[in-house]
C-alpha cells in the first residue's frame, strides 16, 4: 500500500446523521467530498439532489462551485496535515518539515487529486494557487501556525511566521501542484532544499545545513 492509499483510509468523512431529514451545508460538503474521492466531478446539481436541497440553496451555502470545491480541496488537506503532524512534536523544526515534506509527496500521489488536475486544470490553478482561494489561505495559518510553535517569526527585524508560511505555500505549490498541472511531475526534493534555504536565511540557528 502506497502512502497515498494509506493516507485515504485515514481519512474521515464528517457526514452529518439524518441529513436527508435535515439537510445542512455540512452535508452538502460530505456528499462532495465523497464523490471527490471516488474520482467523481463535483456536480451541484447532483450533490443538492442527492441531499435533497435545491441548486440555490448550495449556491447559497457556498457562494459558486469554485468555492465549493476549494472547501472540499481544504477538508482533504487539512486531514492529512493533521495526520502527518501527530506524529510527532509540534514545537520540532525537523518535524514540522517532515510534514510539509510528507504533504507534498502525498498529495502529488493522491490518486483523486491528480485526477481533478487533470480534468480541470484551469479550476486546479485557481483552487491551489491564487493567493486569495480558500485552500492557499488556510494552507498559509496552518503553516505559519507550524511555524509560530517551532519558534520562527520571533525576531522583530525579520519576517514573522505568516510571511514565511506565504512564501513556503507559494514555492512548494509551484514545485508539486502547479508542475502536475502543465503536465509533468512534482519535484519534492528541490522544494525541500528551497525551504530549507528560506527558512535558513530568516532564521540561521534553527536550520541545520
Amino acid at each position: 500500500m502506497n502512502l497515498a492509499e494509506r493516507l485515504r483510509g485515514e481519512l474521515r468523512l464528517d457526514r452529518v446523521a439524518e441529513r436527508a431529514q435535515f439537510p445542512t451545508a455540512d452535508s452538502v460538503l460530505a456528499v462532495a467530498t465523497e464523490h471527490f474521492l471516488a474520482g467523481r466531478r463535483i456536480d451541484v446539481q447532483q450533490l443538492a439532489a442527492e441531499v435533497g436541497v435545491g441548486r440555490a440553496t448550495v449556491y447559497r451555502w457556498f457562494g459558486d462551485r469554485e468555492r465549493l470545491v476549494g472547501q472540499v480541496l481544504w477538508g482533504v488537506s487539512r486531514q492529512a496535515l493533521e495526520w502527518f503532524a501527530a506524529q510527532g512534536r509540534d514545537d520540532d523544526v525537523e518535524h514540522v518539515l517532515g510534514t510539509i515534506e510528507a504533504f507534498m509527496r502525498v498529495t502529488s500521489e493522491f490518486g483523486p487529486l491528480r485526477q481533478f488536475l487533470g480534468a480541470e486544470p484551469a479550476l486546479a490553478l485557481r483552487a491551489l494557487l491564487e493567493p486569495d482561494a480558500h485552500v492557499v489561505v488556510s494552507l498559509n495559518g496552518w503553516v505559519a501556525d507550524g511555524l509560530a510553535a517551532a519558534g520562527f517569526g520571533l525576531d522583530q527585524d525579520g519576517p514573522s511566521a505568516r510571511e514565511l508560511a506565504e512564501v513556503l505555500v507559494s514555492v512548494t505549490s509551484t514545485y508539486c501542484w502547479a508542475r502536475i498541472i502543465a503536465g509533468g511531475e512534482a519535484d519534492v526534493e528541490s522544494a525541500m532544499r528551497a525551504v530549507r534555504v528560506l527558512l535558513r536565511v530568516s532564521t540561521p540557528s534553527m536550520i541545520r545545513p
